[in-house]
């Protein structure tokens, strides 16, 4: 009778085992689910975050790029501005060499010398202006993209 009651001990630790080893399973499982959702939660958390991060970056790469389509179209309305003066200093150019032999000598070359400096001074205030606007307009552009403002 004591190999029976051997085995009945084996038999309720087998048992016993058993149980023990469905029940840790069962705990196992339910942890590994519990961490799968917090996974797929923080997934979804950070892909909304990347997401709205890539539209702001995205807003600000067009605003960026429609100032500085501005600052290019003011570019051009300075090249017009340019242009408007060195077309009036040509126009004076013409009318001073239209000026007969009674006009004054030194006034001449002093007023042709007044709109060869406005010509040039014009056209080198227009080259600084065309290249302080593409200048600004890229440096802000970069800026906004590279600062997130």
């Amino acid at each position: 009778m004591t190999w029976l009651r051997y085995l009945g001990i084996g038999v309720a630790a087998l048992l016993l085992f058993g149980a023990g080893y469905k029940y840790a399973s069962a705990l196992y499982e339910s942890d590994i689910a519990e961490l799968q959702k917090n996974h797929a939660l923080a997934v979804k958390e950070l892909t909304n975050e990347y997401r709205k991060q890539e539209q702001a970056q995205a807003q600000r790469l067009a605003q960026a790029w429609d100032e500085l389509e501005k600052a290019r179209t003011e570019s051009v309305d300075l090249r017009h501005d340019v242009e408007r003066v060195h077309q009036l200093a040509d126009g004076y150019r013409a009318r001073l060499s239209a000026a007969g032999a009674s006009a004054c000598k030194p006034c001449k070359a002093e007023l042709a010398r007044c709109v060869k400096l406005l010509a040039e001074g014009a056209g080198l205030a227009g080259e600084g202006a065309d290249l302080s606007v593409r200048i600004a307009a890229d440096k802000d552009a970069i800026v906004k993209i590279s600062t997130g403002h």
